[in-house]
């Protein structure tokens, strides 16, 4: 009857869409999500896709100002233009080296600070792209710093992506969360592009003024996704500012109050109230591995007990007549011992003296 057959069709598109479901989080979910992976996957994946979307779509509008910029619009590109288009690359990938060079070592310790970071660049140069066609003769410098700034960007993000995947693969399946993130990523920027290229042709070639009041909507949605997307990713390795907000239940407790591990604050409660907006300043009394003065290490000789300190336990904590402290680490010490003596220096900071001796003391056992 034509009830039966109305049944089947429901019945038929039902398992058809559970199975395009199904393959769709075999390719974009980890296998054995949601146990496999950490809280907060689902909002960061989601607030990601949206900053690709954006970003891609920026990036359709910048690509369009370029080619309009170095001659398309007047007709077939000229061999100058071509040059001018092959040159602005190679400028661009040598700044990304040399930013490589001298920030590498902070990607692992601020992921967060340098996603929004290098989202903002990246969107400060796209817009800057998508201007050019206003001053054509000024091409080659113009796109050849947008393309540092970009480069420097894709860097920064791909540096600092690896360690916000690592916060989510729980189930020692990095590889997996890896490649589920490009799928996400491909995904997103194949929707980005087909959207950028309604919204390319729907502006047209000589109203550049119009793509960029078109491209500042998208950029603030682009900014705006990114630092969303990071704050749900919960991250379990110390940097100065998650060690202060893990340790500052005990630093700011009663003198008389016994130190306990149970104090220091978990991962999730120190996510929450991270700051990545801007690059955290943290104590400024206390000067991390600065040069060594010969005032130091003759205030240093005169204590053994520093020496001792950094015999047993690889660093050595040095309070400063100005109120400030030095602290130095051996290249061979151990996450323990950093965590110890970072502690360490904080105590000597705190308000309370004896607050501050119970928790060298009560440091010494625990790292």
């Amino acid at each position: 009857s034509a009830a039966d057959e109305s049944a089947d069709g429901r019945e038929h598109d039902h398992g058809l869409m559970t199975r395009i479901g199904a393959h769709g989080r075999e390719v974009l979910l980890p296998r054995g999500f949601p146990a496999s992976v950490g809280a907060g996957y689902i909002p960061y994946s989601a607030w990601h896709a949206v900053h690709l979307v954006a970003g891609t779509m920026t990036g359709v509008l910048s690509m369009q100002g370029l080619l309009f910029a170095v001659g398309l619009g007047a007709g077939a590109i000229p061999l100058a233009g071509a040059l001018n288009f092959v040159l602005k690359d190679g400028i661009g990938q040598l700044g990304g080296v040399l930013y490589a060079a001298f920030s590498s070592r902070s990607f692992d310790a601020q992921p967060k600070y340098h996603r929004y970071s290098s989202t903002l660049l990246l969107q400060l140069s796209t817009g800057l792209e998508v201007l050019a066609p206003l001053v054509p003769a000024l091409f080659l410098p113009l796109a050849s710093v947008a393309n540092i700034g970009k480069n420097v960007a894709y860097l920064a993000t791909g540096a600092s992506r690896a360690q916000l995947n690592r916060a989510f693969a729980i189930s020692e399946n990095l590889g997996d969360v890896t490649g589920k993130a490009t799928s996400q990523a491909i995904s997103a920027s194949l929707i980005g592009t087909g959207l950028g290229v309604a919204l390319s042709s729907a502006i047209g070639s000589d109203a550049t003024w119009v793509a960029f009041s078109a491209f500042l909507p998208l950029s603030a949605l682009t900014v705006y996704a990114a630092a969303r997307s990071s704050a749900h990713a919960v991250l379990t390795t110390f940097d100065q500012q998650r060690a202060d907000l893990a340790f500052e239940p005990l630093l700011v407790a009663s003198p008389a109050a016994s130190p306990s591990l149970a104090a220091i604050a978990a991962p999730a409660a120190v996510a929450a109230r991270e700051s990545f907006l801007s690059r955290y300043r943290g104590d400024t009394g206390i000067d991390i591995d600065p040069a060594l003065t010969h005032s130091d290490w003759n205030e240093i000789q005169a204590q053994p007990s520093s020496l001792d300190v950094f015999d047993a336990h690889k660093y050595i904590v040095h309070p400063r007549p100005d109120d400030s402290v030095a602290l130095w680490f051996d290249v061979d010490a151990t996450a323990p011992q950093v965590l110890r003596g970072y502690l360490h220096a904080r105590a000597l900071r705190a308000s309370a003296t004896a607050l501050g001796e119970r928790l060298r003391t009560w440091s010494d056992s625990e790292f």
